[in-house]
């Protein structure tokens, strides 16, 4: 814990207070997770480095190059904003090596994995981090996510219908959203008001 408190407190003597509190903000919303938590992550870190250009996870890096979080975080930067996979492979792989607790950092790695096609590991890591997530449904969408990849239907819906019940969808409201997929399949377009 110490060495966690003197890296804090190296981080905002080096940037500023202000700096270091706008990449906290940061990642405090990209824990949270979603569309808009990603997006204040990404508007805290930007105004991070606005206040001090210096200051990234290249540069925590370069404060403590075994900090596991630093790597998750320049993992994910380049995994979703920059799509550059062999150097999000290697962000995660040495995350992996120093931490492999974070069942946050653990979820964005089994998305890593699904959107390159590796679909036994994904599905390996998720088994692993199940535990963590048992109210939450975003386990369940993965698995519906791997399985549908691997043409695996009866699965992915099981699956996906999981997901939907611990999302608080009640089986009268899963009949109708079939219904209305249906119905749409059947059109060939999609509309707003379709659903």
């Amino acid at each position: 814990m110490r060495h966690r408190l003197t890296l804090a407190g190296r981080a905002a003597d080096v940037v500023g207070a202000d700096a270091y509190r706008a990449f906290l903000k940061g990642r405090y919303y990209r824990r949270l997770g979603g569309e808009s938590g990603l997006e204040k992550a990404a508007e805290e870190l930007e105004r991070s480095i606005d206040l001090a250009p210096h200051f990234a996870p290249a540069e925590a890096l370069r404060l403590d190059p075994d900090l596991a979080e630093a790597h998750a975080a320049d993992a994910i930067v380049k995994f979703c904003l920059a799509w550059d996979f062999d150097a999000a492979e290697r962000a995660f792989s040495t995350y992996l090596e120093l931490n492999d607790q974070d069942p946050i950092v653990l979820e964005w790695y089994i998305r890593f994995l699904t959107v390159t096609g590796r679909y036994d590991e994904a599905l390996d890591r998720l088994a692993s981090v199940r535990g963590f997530y048992t109210e939450s449904p975003v386990i369940e969408l993965l698995y519906g996510t791997i399985y549908e990849a691997l043409g695996k239907e009866s699965q992915s819906v099981a699956a996906y219908l999981a997901a939907l019940s611990k999302a608080g969808v009640s089986p009268e409201d899963v009949n109708g959203l079939l219904c209305a997929l249906s119905s749409w399949r059947g059109t060939g377009r999609a509309t707003r008001s379709s659903f």
